[in-house]
């Protein structure tokens, strides 16, 4: 319904709209009035008008009547909405519902992802798509690269998203594909897509944010209308060139920022037109065109930045809303940003307009009544730049219309001039009357340059002629010619200042105008005269350019033989062309060799091309059919009046140009018109194709035709462009392919000699500059910062020289840089970097040579650093020895002294022995040599060494402390202290222990002291390093009796032949002697060893007493009751016997039990004798047929016993020997007292009679039972025998080792554990073997210390020297037991003489200590101990250690006497004072000095705290050859540098404070200095300083002209400085102070209400506080 609705409303529109049906919501057809004006503005579509014309204007211009009733009404929405209804929910596609996917979806690739979105394969409808309300993801799927039509997409009108970025084969977004899509959220759309066709996503609501793709070219029409789009994000567009008509109308956009890498060049009208809630708008650098209502009705618009390039219409920003002013935008902030960055270059001495604009700037057509002025041009600098004149400049091409513009002239040469002009600019915001308008007055600053641009080239013709006779006759107009050369410097026209014209003597008058830009050369009469040819030489800069003048004899006469020629326009396949001259040329001398020339020119370039051969003859070639005149004309009387003799000297041919048959002709598919032979593509894009239609023309330009229009077609260069000809359409499609020129020839079929030839030019813009973001370099070094360029084709040059560039596009590029004294760039883009400090540099593209507007720029900031070239090291004493503990401080110096980085990294080659801070502070950690470095952080690699000698510091022992200084002990003990010695990092904290009694108590020396008798003695450690550090523990030892004993048991019940342990505990458990004694009364019952051990041996009583060592007669008993085991059962080896009479067979007890009862004898008996007998081994034998009972008992009386049923019958089989026997064993080995269980196999197994007889060879080695049990009684060996009873002789023997077992030591008791004797005194020890019955009892007795105490092999020691030794005893066994006694060995008792301290008087500071050292003589003296005593507690304490702690402020004496000797002392004086306060900072008057040469300035210190105790510093300076500093701080300039002046505490605390000092040679060059570092903060670049200070004394420049300037520097401005910040500045720079408060509020606050920074800076400039700076340098 709706397709049908839409056609008749097409039909009703193709004659005349005078009615529209529109559709009710009822579904019914209605009448409306007649006239678009009464139609809803929602029912009418821009689409029915232009389907109802069927085609465009051929201008490509706006309708005519539309753009009328625009322009008469105001209002374009009450005219026709340009909104076309969205598609129907139930989906875009002439589907029926049950249609399959596959029957529409063409793209197979599509068709399977969709199918598997739907998830029912090839049965899924197009009812499904438009059911499906989820996200339909193409790039889930691997075969999305392979899709090319997403047309079919529009079926889906539920989904929610369309995400396909990864489709690479889709290039276009079909119109109206996503239209009417209110569920819509998200669309990811593939880089690929380079259109985005009308309506394409109209009226998505849903449809907040999209992301637009890279390489996407073109936005069609209401391709966004009416969505729902919030952000829009072009930051990927690398192609995008237009944004069509109403294409983001009605969005919810706020902002619109497109960056400057979008090479975008036209929004279109209407584009964002009801945007309602869009307030900023920035817009790219390429952007040339803004159409009518591009922005309209956009009330919130507050801020819209563009390129100066830009044109706007002057409707831009209308609305419709008639006289609703809250719909117009207001107080518009429109920002204009020049080209080049406002980067402007003046020749000196010449004029040049600023490009304000580029071509048609700002107004289109008819600007509003005209009103478009500059209202202001402001210069900083009027000396340098001035305004020469006002410009006008035609609006457009369109129309006569002329806007303002500005000429500057270059006065002299500068930097950095400030030129800004403010604009007055009208815009309509509503077009209905009465009009409405907008001004506003936005304003474009440039930062001129005027240079001194040197010469490059000169152009000027080679050869001028002039008649001998043109001062002859008043038929010759002028007597003179002149020269005017033009001077250029590359591209740029000069006047430079140094041209020069040199020629020699000549008849001719030669005269130099007064500004040498040209020369003039006037004849005199003939008879003055002479033939000549004068060479002219005109230099300036290097260049110079050599022209002849020839005077000669002149024409006079001039004929062509023929009045007219013919041409065919082509011949033998190419253009048709002739050489022609006149027949005839007469000269009025004619014998003279110097002679007139003809010159060649034609009335019509269309049909002829004239090339003058030089040789007074032309190359004719034809270009087109029809006629032209060529006119042959001397050049030497080309200027004279006379007619008659100028038609002498004149001569025509007429030329004919025809066609030699039918032709193809090329044309405009606009205009229809031939189009011109060269056929050029814009460079700005990449492949595109352009299509032509073709007609066939006959000879006289009468269109033909030919059958089926057929054509021969040859490309020159096909890789340049094709060329593809569609014959039905009668068109052909040039496709550009890449950057170059070729040639296409075109014939109609089989006609070659007909054929027309078009050049083809396909030029290609620099679209990208790939360059590094910025380079940091040193001086002296080059580096390339344009890497390469990528053309409109995607082409990426080898490099980014000119060269390689003109591979690869026809556009011409220049480098250049804002400060070549920084860094300079060469032609092909090298950067040389020769100065510290900042610059950039730039490389643009222009679309020619002679372009001044560039296409593309790209700006690298160059960072250049001075680097180190060498660092030296100095000890700030002179010194390179440090203690260890102590510090040292290095300085390190850096060259040169402007370097970049001034700062080193310390480090040490060995930080064990030196450690180096950050700052340079050395300190020593152990004795030694180290490496220090300083090392250079600027990347130089620049270092230097300072070897450093960490020598030892003595750190002395000052104090013992032990773990106890009394010891209450009992004999046999030993007790642990340990000794803490003070300081820890005391060199020597070794200590020798002793004891004073050492037969009381002794003591090792690691403290252990061990008690030996009772009584008393002194335990003293000493310090090792003569320090005489002592201290003392008493020693107190007792003897402890036994008390009691304690039996772990005292009754026991056990078996015969069990063992069981007792255990006896002896109270005290501290008991000396803690040693008892084991016995048993009846030790043939039960016996007992010395370690309580009880063993069994028969069944009885017995009682185990153990008794204390000591003497106390303490004991301990146990009653031990000893019982058998007995039998508790019996098995026998078989329960039943068959025998035959005669038979004998073994019967076997095979088990016991318990296996330990004690009797394991048994008795053998039958029940029945008569039927067998049984003898004590268990052999059977059968007497007589019958039954009988064989039993076996237990001989314990136990009464176990088991029984085995014996049957015996009548023997039928023969009587069997035994014919072997086997033994279980034939050899074994075995101790005393041990069994072996032997047991024998009968062979054969049938054996009659199996019974064997045991023996034993010795029975006094060993015994066996009738069983075979063998029992080693003795050492010795025997053989055991097994011999069968039944007289066969067999027997078996096992030959039997009996051995007496070894009985290892398992311990060893020494009477001593530990023992003192006196030097050549002896002590015997003795040693106990357990256990007594040990095989080998022997001791090895050995010494630790043979020259401390030896031992004989009796256990004897004799004392040979003092000092400690082990001796041991080692069973000789090889049991590896062991026990040890340690012997210490000490001198006879010395006594002490004389008592010593090391100090008799000293001082210290309250609250601090100070230890005394107490030498006691003679050294070896027995008793070393001293005490220690104040006089005055009060005053000082001392302890036990000598250690002295300061109280308070006054005296007292110390005493150390002699403990040995209380008559032995001696005395130290203690006076305490009150401590020294240390400096904690150091505040100079002055941080930094600017001082003139040969000046002084007086610095001074102030302390903290101020009652420091030591005021007092040292002054020192970096570098006296610049400034030298008294002791006072009276610094004196010596010569220009920079110099640190320091000032150190000498108080120890190492405080330090600095002042930096500039010293310049006069008043001018400090105050330049002074500026650098308030304005810019930082330290003058030689250039600079000499420049400024050159432009001052000069008197190119005021003091305060300076100071102004350098505010407006870049260096300056690219700080980007806040207002507060900005005020601030002003503050250092022009008041020599910090700003207050109040007055930085009001500074603030005037810039705030729009004042502007140039105000606030002529106000500070122009204060008393900076006048009276000035006058202090002498300005």
């Amino acid at each position: 319904m709706r397709k049908q609705f839409l056609q008749g409303l097409k039909r009703t529109a193709s004659v005349g709209l005078t009615a529209v049906m529109l559709l009710s919501s009822g579904g019914t057809f209605l009448a409306s009035g007649i006239g678009l004006t009464q139609v809803a503005a929602e029912e009418v579509t821009q689409d029915i008008t232009e389907e109802a014309d069927g085609t465009e204007d051929a201008d490509g211009t706006e309708d005519a009547e539309n753009a009328a009733s625009i322009e008469s009404t105001g209002n374009t929405e009450e005219i026709f909405d340009t909104t076309t209804e969205e598609l129907p929910a139930d989906g875009s596609l002439d589907q029926n519902p049950t249609d399959l996917v596959s029957s529409f979806i063409t793209d197979a690739a599509l068709l399977a992802d969709v199918q598997a979105i739907l998830g029912k394969g090839s049965s899924a409808t197009y009812q499904d798509m438009v059911n499906y309300t989820g996200e339909v993801n193409l790039d889930q799927y691997s075969n999305v690269g392979a899709i090319n039509d997403i047309s079919k997409l529009a079926g889906f009108a539920n989904a929610s998203a369309f995400i396909f970025s990864k489709a690479t084969g889709v290039t276009n977004i079909p119109n109206s594909v996503f239209a009417g899509m209110t569920r819509l959220k998200k669309v990811s759309l593939p880089d690929s897509v380079t259109t985005i066709e009308n309506k394409a996503f109209q009226k998505c609501t849903g449809l907040s944010e999209i992301v637009l793709p890279a390489k996407l070219v073109t936005i069609g029409d209401n391709a966004f209308e009416a969505c729902g789009l919030q952000k829009v994000d072009f930051s990927k567009c690398t192609a995008l060139d237009e944004i069509g008509e109403y294409s983001f109308k009605r969005c919810s956009i706020s902002s619109i920022e497109i960056p400057d890498t979008v090479p975008l060049t036209t929004v279109k009208a209407y584009a964002f037109d009801l945007c309602a809630s869009l307030q900023s708008v920035y817009l790219p650098k390429s952007v040339k065109t803004i159409q009518i209502c591009a922005f309209a009705n956009c009330p919130k618009l507050q801020t819209f930045s563009v390129p100066t390039c830009c044109k706007i219409h002057w409707k831009a920003f209308c609305t419709s809303d008639s006289g609703n002013a809250e719909s117009a935008v207001q107080n518009l902030d429109l920002k204009l940003r020049p080209e080049n960055n406002g980067e402007f270059i003046i020749p000196v001495g010449q004029e040049k307009a600023l490009p304000i604009y580029t071509g048609e700037s700002f107004m289109v057509d008819t600007p509003a009544s005209g009103n478009y002025t500059i209202s202001n041009v402001s210069i900083s600098d009027s000396s340098a730049v001035s305004r020469s004149s006002t410009t006008e400049i035609v609006a457009s091409t369109k129309s006569s219309v002329k806007i303002p513009g500005v000429n500057l002239k270059g006065e002299k040469k500068a930097s950095n001039v400030t030129v800004t002009v403010t604009l007055n600019m009208e815009f309509y915001t509503y077009n209905k009357t009465p009009n409405k308008t907008m001004t506003i007055t936005p304003s474009v600053t440039y930062n001129v340059t005027v240079k001194d641009l040197s010469c490059t080239s000169i152009e000027a013709d080679s050869d001028y002629y002039i008649s001998k006779y043109a001062g002859d006759s008043s038929k010759v107009a002028e007597k003179s010619i002149t020269i005017t050369p033009v001077f250029k410097s590359g591209n740029e026209t000069i006047i430079p200042n140094d041209v020069s014209w040199e020629y020699g003597n000549s008849k001719a008058t030669i005269t130099v105008a007064e500004d040498k830009l040209s020369a003039r050369i006037q004849m005199p009469k003939s008879s003055a005269a002479a033939f000549e040819e004068i060479p002219i030489t005109i230099k300036a800069g290097n260049q110079t350019k050599v022209v002849t003048v020839h005077v000669v004899t002149p024409i006079t006469s001039l004929t062509f033989a023929s009045k007219t020629i013919n041409l065919p326009l082509v011949s033998g396949g190419s253009a048709g062309s002739i050489t022609i001259a006149p027949s005839k040329v007469g000269y009025r001398d004619a014998a003279q060799p110097i002679k007139d020339r003809l010159y060649f020119e034609s009335d019509n370039d269309k049909v002829i091309k004239v090339i003058d051969n030089k040789n007074d003859s032309c190359t004719v070639t034809a270009l087109a059919e029809g006629t032209a005149t060529i006119t042959a004309r001397s050049i030497a009387m080309s200027n004279i009046t006379s007619v008659s003799l100028l038609n002498k000297v004149t001569a025509k041919i007429t030329v004919t140009v025809t066609d030699s048959g039918t032709r193809v002709e090329l044309r405009d598919s606009g205009t229809g018109k031939t189009i011109a032979n060269t056929i050029t593509f814009d460079a700005s894009k990449g492949q595109t194709t352009q299509t032509y239609p073709y007609v066939f023309v006959n000879s006289s330009g009468t269109e033909t035709s030919v059958s089926g229009n057929d054509l021969d077609i040859t490309v020159a260069n096909s890789a340049v462009a094709t060329v593809t000809p569609n014959t039905s359409a009668k068109t052909i499609a040039i496709k550009s392919l890449k950057y170059g020129t070729t040639t296409v020839t075109i014939a109609p079929k089989g006609k070659s000699e007909n054929a027309v030839s078009y050049t083809i030019s396909v030029p290609s813009n620099i679209k990208t500059i790939n360059s590094t973001a910025s380079i940091t370099g040193n001086v002296g070094t080059t580096q390339t910062v344009f890497k390469s360029v990528v053309n409109s084709f995607g082409v990426t040059s080898a490099n980014a020289t000119p060269a390689k560039i003109k591979e690869i596009s026809g556009n011409t590029v220049k480098f250049t840089s804002t400060n070549t004294n920084v860094a300079s760039i060469d032609s092909n883009g090298t950067v040389s970097l020769k100065a510290k400090g900042s610059a950039t540099v730039k490389m643009s593209v222009y679309a020619s040579a002679s372009a001044t507007t560039p296409l593309l720029e790209k700006s690298v900031n160059v960072t250049v650093k001075q680097p180190v070239t060498g660092v030296s090291i100095a000890s700030e004493n002179g010194s390179n020895t440090v203690n260890a503990g102590d510090t040292l401080q290095l300085t390190a110096k850096v060259s040169p002294s402007n370097a970049s980085d001034t700062s080193v990294t310390w480090s040490s080659s060995s930080t064990g022995i030196a450690k180096v801070s950050t700052a340079g502070l050395v300190t020593g950690v152990a004795t030694g040599t180290a490496v220090i470095t300083a090392k250079a952080n600027d990347g130089s690699n620049k270092s230097a060494t300072f070897t450093v000698t960490v020598t030892k510091k003595v750190i002395k022992v000052t104090k013992i402390s032990l773990s106890a200084s009394t010891l209450l002990t009992k004999v046999g003990r030993t007790e642990k202290i340990t000794a803490t010695v003070t300081p820890t990092n005391a060199d020597n904290r070794a200590v020798t222990w002793s004891s004073s009694a050492p037969t009381v108590a002794s003591v090792d020396q690691s403290g252990n002291i061990i008690a030996k008798s009772v009584g008393n003695a002194t335990i003293t450690v000493k310090a090792k390093d003569d320090s005489g550090v002592t201290a003392t523990c008493w020693v107190n030892v007792t003897d402890i009796k036994v008390t009691g004993i304690t039996l772990s048991k005292t009754t026991l019940n056990i078996k015969t032949g069990a063992t069981e342990q007792l255990t006896a505990k002896v109270q005290p458990t501290d008991a000396t002697n803690s040693k008892v004694t084991w016995s048993s009364n009846k030790p043939t019952v039960a016996e007992v060893d010395q370690t309580g051990m009880i063993t069994a041996k028969q069944e009885g009583s017995a009682v185990i007493t153990v008794k204390a060592q000591d003497g106390s007669g303490k004991t301990a008993t146990c009653q031990v009751n000893v019982t058998d085991i007995k039998v508790s059962g019996i098995t026998l080896s078989a329960s039943t016997l068959a025998m035959q009479t005669e038979d004998v067979k073994q019967l076997s007890v095979t088990n016991i039990t318990p296996a330990n009862a004690t009797n394991k004898a048994l008795k053998w008996e039958s029940k029945n004798t008569w039927v067998a007998t049984v003898d004590e081994s268990g052999n059977v034998t059968a007497k007589n047929p019958g039954e009988a009972t064989i039993t076996v008992t237990a001989a314990d009386n136990g009464g176990a016993q088991a029984t085995c049923k014996v049957t015996v019958t009548e023997r039928t089989a023969p009587v069997i020997k035994v014919t072997q026997i086997q033994l279980s064993q034939t050899r074994a080995s075995l101790n005393e007292g041990k069994e072996l269980q032997l047991t024998a196999t009968v062979l054969p197994t049938e054996a009659t009679n199996q019974s064997l007889t045991w023996s034993s060879s010795v029975e006094g080695v060993a015994t066996v039972d009738s069983t075979g049990k063998v029992t080693a009684i003795k050492a010795g060996t025997t053989v055991i025998t097994a011999t069968a009873k039944d007289d066969s002789g067999i027997s078996a023997s096992c030959t039997v080792q009996v051995t007496v077992p070894t009985v290892k030591v398992t311990g060893i008791t020494l009477n001593k554990t530990t023992a003192s004797v006196v030097k050549g005194k002896t002590v015997a020890l003795t040693a106990t073997v357990t256990p007594d019955t040990a095989t080998d009892k022997t001791i090895k007795w050995t010494t630790s210390n043979k020259n401390v105490a030896t031992v004989s092999t009796d256990g004897v020691v004799t004392a040979k020297a003092a000092g400690t030794a082990i001796i041991t005893a080692t069973a000789a066994d090889d049991s590896g037991v062991k026990a040890t006694c340690k012997i210490t060995v000490t001198n006879p008792v010395i006594k002490v003489t004389k008592v010593t301290l090391n100090k008799t008087t000293a001082s210290v500071v309250k609250g601090k200590t100070l230890t005394l050292t107490a030498t006691v003589t003679p050294t070896n003296a027995t008793n070393k101990n001293v005490t220690w005593k104040s006089s005055n507690t009060k005053i000082a304490t001392v302890d036990g250690n000598g250690k002295v702690t300061a109280v308070a402020a006054g005296t007292a004496t110390i005493t150390c006497t002699a403990k040995a000797d209380k008559s032995k002392s001696a005395t130290c004086k203690i006076t305490v004072t009150n401590p020294a306060v240390k400096v904690t900072k150091l505040r100079m008057n002055k941080t930094s000095v600017d001082l003139l040469k040969g000046k002084t300035v007086q610095l001074k210190v102030t302390v903290t705290p101020s009652n420091a105790t030591n005021k007092a510093v040292t002054w020192t300076s970096s570098n006296k050859r610049i400034a030298t500093v008294t002791s006072n701080g009276l610094v004196k300039a010596v010569r220009t540098g920079t110099v640190t002046i320091t000032a150190r505490a000498k108080d120890g605390s190492g405080k330090k404070v600095t002042c930096k000092i500039n010293v310049y040679a006069d008043s001018v060059e400090s105050y330049v200095a002074r500026i650098y570092t308030k304005a810019l903060g930082r330290d003058p670049e030689p250039a600079g300083l000499k420049y400024w200070v050159g432009e001052i004394k000069a008197g190119r420049k005021t003091a305060v002209q300076v100071a102004e300037m350098f505010f407006f520097a870049p260096e300056f401005t690219n700080k980007k400085l806040n207002n507060k910040e900005y005020v601030k500045v002003l503050y250092r720079t022009f008041m020599g102070r910090e700003a207050d408060q109040g007055g930085l509020n009001y500074w603030i606050d005037r810039l705030n209400k729009g004042e502007s920074r140039k105000s606030l800076l002529k106000a500070f400039a122009g204060c008393p506080e900076f006048k009276a700076i000035v006058k202090s340098f002498g300005l």
